[in-house]
């Protein structure tokens, strides 16, 4: 698990077409109330080993990359998003992660933040 957050993490910071929209704003964390955007979380929400000879041999994981984006002047949030999930789907499949799940949805802060939660299935190897 930690090898595979490892290398999640590695693949969105060193991609440069996220960071032209990001730059550093990639962390394990829920944007604060004072946070600036677009950014990109990341966690892990399921997992299970996988077990040979009593040993743990590699991992069935679903991560999700979060992306956060406001309406900018001449740019909608959905549009940021969108060339924004393109980054990450480049990072996904280099890393040989599968989506299993996408959609958009509106935080309801007032502000016009938009959120688009990506799930990717990530099987690890020992």
């Amino acid at each position: 698990m930690k090898q595979a957050k490892i290398n999640i993490v590695a693949g969105l910071k060193t991609s440069t077409t996220l960071a032209a929209f990001v730059g550093t704003r990639i962390s394990d964390a829920w944007p604060s109330a004072t946070a600036v955007y677009p950014c990109v979380s990341y966690l892990q929400t399921t997992g299970t080993g996988e077990i040979a000879d009593g040993h743990t041999i590699g991992f069935d994981e679903i991560y999700q990359i979060s992306l956060f984006a406001k309406p900018e002047p001449g740019k909608s949030a959905a549009m940021t998003l969108e060339s924004m999930a393109e980054a990450v789907l480049d990072v996904a499949d280099d890393l040989g992660m599968a989506l299993v799940g996408n959609s958009d949805l509106i935080l309801d802060d007032g502000s016009g933040v938009k959120h688009k939660p990506l799930q990717f299935r990530y099987i690890t190897r020992r």
